[in-house]
């Protein structure tokens, strides 16, 4: 009984683990292209490590695909038309499959993420179907936010152009007002000159009344 807890323990563990590996699978007919396109590394003898992705069939396939199934430099060949877990017999098996003219199906491990990604987000991108969904919802939200401030940025442009025509408004009413002073201070003047006029005349008449 005892030794059935450890096990429970450690059982998520691989589990937890595996979604760091993506693997895919790359099909090639080498009747139409006959060279390959690829410098591998067969030190790991239960895989072949890609050193170099070079013009041929593979480069070839990356054109045609998108990048999460392209092969590139650091991913891992971990079967070659099912046969597996040796490095040195996949090789020879491509070689004549090559020389065949014969599809080859290749089992490809892309490495795993730099650290700075981490296993977290490189298991949700793996596992969670629907992250890259909520991701476009994401970015309509920007989308339809920027839509927002570009109107709100409008409304303060025609916020201001009011602003601008209130101030030209006063402005007018302003020069409007001075102008009215200035004939009613010119009328004013008008009337006191009338007047003095009068006080002339009348001392005058006076005068010759007198006389």
């Amino acid at each position: 009984g005892n030794f059935a807890l450890p096990e429970t323990q450690e059982t998520p563990k691989p589990v937890r683990q595996a979604p760091k590996h993506f693997e895919f699978n790359v099909t090639l007919n080498m009747s139409v292209i006959t060279n390959l396109g690829l410098d591998v590394d067969w030190a790991n003898t239960r895989c072949l490590y890609i050193r170099q992705v070079q013009a041929g069939a593979l480069s070839e396939w990356n054109r045609q695909h998108p990048a999460h199934l392209s092969v590139n430099a650091g991913d891992r060949i971990v079967g070659v038309n099912g046969f597996a877990d040796d490095g040195v017999a996949m090789l020879g098996l491509c070689r004549e499959l090559i020389a065949s003219g014969s599809t080859i199906q290749l089992r490809i491990r892309v490495a795993p993420p730099p650290p700075l990604e981490g296993p977290p987000d490189d298991r949700d991108r793996k596992t969670d179907p629907g992250k890259d969904e909520g991701k476009d919802r994401d970015r309509d939200k920007d989308k339809d936010r920027d839509r927002d401030k570009e109107k709100d940025r409008d409304k303060d442009r025609s916020k201001d152009k009011d602003r601008d025509r209130d101030r030209d408004d006063k402005d007018k009413d302003k020069h409007k007002k001075k102008d009215k002073d200035e004939k009613n201070k010119e009328k004013g003047k008008d009337k006191e000159r009338d007047k003095e006029r009068d006080h002339e005349r009348g001392k005058k008449r006076n005068r010759s009344s007198s006389s």
